[in-house]
């Protein structure tokens, strides 16, 4: 069998820094790195998940004698973790987030953990202590660098969640990336209950029927998809004796065949036994690292990531110009499946609304002009519809409700004008999806307007106060410095009010008043309030409350409320 002793040294690895990572609560000094601290952890983990999926999900029904209760708590939701956030497609960046919040919510109550696992009574403070254990990991978390007030966020509301999840509950959860890891902390806290301790396949059934919120569900649904892929762990009987499922591959099984808790031997087998999941105590250093060395190695199956072949080419849409339809053609012929999206986004550009019939038709209802463009939003769209993150139904659903509001407003949805005007949106998204994608979150993004000296941002919608400046430059001068448009939609989102002139005002009161329908307590400062009267003078309106009347005719509205 093939030897791989690295996946050894990096399981040993794994769990003593899992370990001493616990102590960094007790430890004051240091706290203002213990955030790099959490994000190198969080790294060894995904590259061990993506290396030896099997190793890790065994290890779910391990408990590792060798280590404390917390520190097994803490290895199991990670692994949760790793399985969920793999399952949804997420990005390494998002699953570190989310990694990271996960250790912290252990961190400062792990002896409180280790004494209540061992049926030793808590003090009052010690219990205090360990029903706060989220607040103060928000307290200590503080202390540090944090590039991203993510995981501050997540424990924050993480007690909430964990609660309504574990019963049957009507209460709205709205934060996706908070529900993952609430699922995770869940499953882990049940699978080391020393009384009635249940089975993972147990767990998973009995949170899916305490919630009927779809996106607990389709992730459980996923964490069962991704066990079954990578069954290791499970135990079965092989000739009157105990053994482990190792990994299964092609036809044939690898089992570890055990005898006083510990590997005697392991076996390829094509027979099929019948198998159960429970978590048993393992102090035999075999079958916690080295056994893993022996089997071949079973590498993470993932899919191939298009966005930045997409994004590449969403700046060439919008950056070139164009002489011919073939050029255009060749540049999106990478993606033949926009064709489909291309043909109906088309209609408009057709008096008898009809599809085009192919790709060069649909190219030459547009014309020209307008035919880059409109590849560009549409390439755009999809990108986001086949987005996978915490948010991907919000982040559409607002780039829609951002499209309409300006069509609204400009008394114009097709046209050569239309796309140039929505062009540099669309780069802006795609921009967010590239360099903001842990920031995003489903709530809008609130703060005082009226001593703001700059326009409030896209990024307000997506719960965020302001693009990274010096990378939003950087980007739209590079791929679209011979836009007129993308140049005053770049200035709606970085000058000072005072320096904001035609299009740039333009931009900035789409962002308005697309924050008035996804908050209801959003409040205008008098500078918006005038913008917005100017704005809807400059497009032909009788004046705002024409405007306001007929967006309100429009049904738009906030997909959380």
């Amino acid at each position: 069998m093939t030897v791989n002793e690295d996946i050894a040294r990096q399981l040993h690895k794994l769990l003593t820094q899992s370990e001493s990572v616990l102590s960094l609560y007790y430890d004051k000094d240091s706290w203002p790195h213990i955030d790099v601290t959490l994000t190198q952890l969080a790294e060894q983990y995904t590259r061990l998940y993506r290396q030896a999926p099997n190793a890790l999900h065994a290890h779910l029904h391990f408990i590792a004698t060798p280590y404390r209760h917390s520190t097994n708590v803490l290895v199991k939701q990670s692994i949760l973790l790793c399985m969920l956030g793999y399952a949804h497609g997420y990005t390494e960046q998002i699953i570190h987030e989310l990694l990271s919040a996960s250790f912290a919510s252990v961190l400062c109550a792990s002896r409180e953990y280790d004494k209540a696992a061992a049926d030793h009574p808590l003090s009052q403070v010690e219990s205090k202590k360990l029903r706060l254990r989220h607040q103060l990991a928000v307290k200590v978390l503080s202390t540090g660098q944090l590039k991203s007030p993510q995981v501050t966020r997540i424990l924050a509301r993480l007690s909430g969640y964990e609660l309504s999840i574990s019963r049957k509950s009507t209460t709205p959860l709205y934060d996706n990336v908070t529900l993952l890891v609430a699922i995770a902390t869940q499953a882990a806290v049940a699978l080391m209950k020393k009384n009635h301790r249940a089975s993972l396949p147990t767990i998973i059934k009995q949170l899916y029927l305490n919630n009927t919120d779809s996106f607990v569900q389709t992730s459980l649904q996923l964490l069962a998809r991704q066990f079954e892929a990578y069954p290791a762990g499970a135990i079965q009987r092989h000739d009157d004796n105990q053994a482990l499922l190792l990994c299964e591959e092609d036809k044939h099984a690898i089992l570890a065949v055990i005898q006083s808790g510990k590997i005697t031997r392991l076996i390829k087998t094509q027979r099929r036994y019948k198998q159960r999941y429970h978590a048993f105590k393992v102090s035999d250093s075999q079958l916690l690292y080295r056994v893993w060395s022996r089997i071949s190695p079973q590498p993470l199956a993932t899919a191939s990531d298009q966005m930045t072949e997409a994004l590449h080419v969403v700046e060439q849409l919008g950056g070139e110009n164009f002489s011919s339809f073939r050029a255009i053609e060749k540049t999106i012929a990478p993606f033949p499946e926009i064709e489909a999206a291309l043909s109906q986004a088309a209609r408009l550009y057709n008096r008898e609304a009809q599809k085009g019939a192919n790709l060069r038709h649909c190219l030459t209802m547009v014309g020209l002009d307008a035919a880059a463009l409109l590849c560009q939003r549409v390439l755009v769209e999809q990108l986001i519809v086949q987005l996978k993150h915490p948010f991907a139904k919000d982040i559409w659903h607002k780039y829609q409700l951002f499209a309409q509001v300006l069509a609204a407003l400009v008394q114009q949805n097709y046209g050569h004008h239309y796309e140039h005007i929505l062009s540099p949106v669309s780069a802006a998204i795609a921009f967010m999806l590239k360099e903001h994608s842990v920031d995003i979150k489903r709530f809008v993004y609130t703060s005082e307007c009226s001593t703001n000296p700059q326009p409030v941002s896209l990024a307000y919608l997506y719960g965020f106060a302001a693009y990274d400046e010096e990378a939003f430059k950087h980007y739209f001068h590079t791929h679209f410095a011979n836009s007129e448009a993308h140049r005053a939609f770049e200035q709606s989102e970085l000058y000072k009010k005072s320096k904001l002139k035609g299009l740039s005002l333009t931009f900035a009161a789409v962002k308005v008043l697309t924050l008035k329908i996804c908050d209801a307590k959003f409040e205008t400062s008098a500078w918006q309030r005038h913008l917005l009267d100017e704005q809807a003078k400059e497009h032909k309106w009788p004046d705002l409350n024409a405007l306001e009347a007929h967006l309100q005719s429009l049904g738009l509205y906030n997909l959380i409320e």
